[in-house]
């Protein structure tokens, strides 16, 4: 069981007493082969009673007090590792030191919790013992090559990369702008493009150019 099982909405919150809470605990509690009526009581504990989400700190890197959420967390999992639960469990996050999902398979159970809970600006980042910085998995980025490779992949493959600097940015205009020549060819269907160039007084510095879409209203 994993915690990315459940949908990624329905995994941040539940309703408990007309209040949200976070649902990322379950999973862990499942694999845990706790029954319904305790993994309900430990929710109690820490958002009801402990409102282990509800101290809010000066907002210098994250809006929860994230001492107060751990505390909770160490108290209902205590020194529990992931590999010897009952049932098979792992966590996923983001680790933003290597630019890696970090997939956790063994350690301290509260420890993936955390790490997976890490949602920027509300909580902030799980460090490892080795330094890593771990956060929420919905930082990483997974474009739709990563799944099927008939998708043209967006990132630029390792053997395009070179080590010397390519210098690029935007190009200011000297003075004012002096012309924009636009120009636009219309073929029914999918065929039709537009072009503009841009020139300020040492010459021309841009162009673009579109494809369009034409079709009778």
């Amino acid at each position: 069981m994993r915690t990315t099982d459940i949908d990624p909405l329905v995994q941040r919150v539940y309703c408990l007493r007309g209040e949200l809470y976070p649902l990322f605990l379950s999973p862990a509690a499942f694999a845990q082969d706790l029954e319904p009526g305790e993994i309900d009581s430990r929710v109690h504990r820490m958002f009801i009673e402990g409102k282990a989400m509800s101290r809010y700190t000066v907002p210098r890197y994250s809006l929860l007090d994230h001492a107060h959420f751990d505390r909770h967390l160490i108290a209902e999992y205590g020194n529990t590792r992931i590999e010897d639960m009952w049932k098979p469990y792992f966590a996923v996050s983001a680790d933003l030191s290597d630019y890696r999902i970090e997939v956790h398979r063994d350690g301290p159970v509260w420890e993936a919790i955390r790490a997976s809970a890490a949602i920027p600006a509300l909580l902030p980042p799980f460090y490892t013992g080795d330094g890593r910085m771990l956060v929420d998995i919905t930082l990483a980025y997974n474009p739709y090559c990563a799944y099927n490779e008939d998708w043209s992949c967006p990132l630029t493959p390792f053997e395009n990369r070179v080590k010397v600097p390519i210098r690029a940015g935007e190009k200011v205009p000297e003075g004012e702008w002096v012309a924009n020549d636009a120009k636009t060819w219309l073929h029914p269907g999918a065929g039709s493009v537009a072009e503009a160039s841009l020139w300020d007084r040492t010459g021309q510095i841009g162009r673009a150019t579109q494809s369009l879409f034409v079709a009778p209203r």
